[in-house]
């Protein structure tokens, strides 16, 4: 072999290299995304169904909160401001006689009083805000399920014509889908016999004799 046939065969395998190196990378790297957005094009150009009856767009929306929830934060609440009474005024009145009678004990007793009635009094805003906010979010989602139990009864109106309007086009949507099943599964499999092909070109690139070429 010559200098020149050597530098052509250096060429040509340097070419048969690059190409090895082109078609991992795809595999590797590239056929995967190629793959999975030609499925999803396809997916998204599949139509949707058609026909439902509105009833089934427009069903009730149910309070997630409990009424239950609510009166028993509402009773909490109620429990914190009746402890806050009794514990602050009598903590008021100790308070009144100390200034009128200066008695050292009655002193004591308000100074105690005031530090119980600041803790209830803590006590007492904590229960009320939170029975404020979820009596508030109940009635949002009361008001919600209100509205949407209106809309969902007046669309029942319609419910027996739409109901048979909404069969047939079910029936003529199966047939529609299963077409398209079909048409997805060809372009999966389209998809892998251009891998194939690709594993079977790079083995032909590596194959040095004909014992140790193989086929994917």
């Amino acid at each position: 072999m010559n200098k020149a046939e050597l530098i052509n065969e250096l060429v040509a395998l340097n070419e048969k290299y690059n190409r090895f190196i082109e078609i991992n990378d795809y595999i590797d790297n590239k056929w995967n995304y190629e793959t999975a957005s030609a499925l999803d094009k396809f997916n998204g150009e599949t139509k949707p169904l058609d026909g439902v009856p509105k009833v089934f767009k427009n069903l009730p929306v149910f309070p997630k909160i409990k009424e239950e929830s609510v009166n028993k934060l509402y009773a909490a609440y109620q429990e914190s401001k009746k402890l806050l009474m009794y514990i602050g005024l009598p903590t008021a009145a100790c308070t009144l006689l100390f200034f009128i009678t200066h008695k050292s004990f009655l002193s004591t007793i308000a100074a105690v009083g005031i530090l119980v009635t600041i803790l209830f009094a803590v006590k007492f805003s904590t229960a009320k805000k939170k029975y404020e906010l979820e009596k508030g979010n109940y009635e949002g989602q009361l008001r919600k399920y209100n509205d949407s139990l209106e809309t969902f009864n007046s669309t029942m109106a319609d419910f027996p014509t739409e109901k048979s309007n909404g069969i047939r086009a079910a029936k003529e949507y199966i047939e529609y889908y299963a077409s398209r099943e079909d048409l997805f599964q060809k372009t999966f499999e389209e998809c892998e016999a251009k891998k194939k092909a690709l594993i079977n070109e790079g083995l032909e690139i590596v194959c040095f004799d004909e014992k140790h070429c193989y086929t994917y």
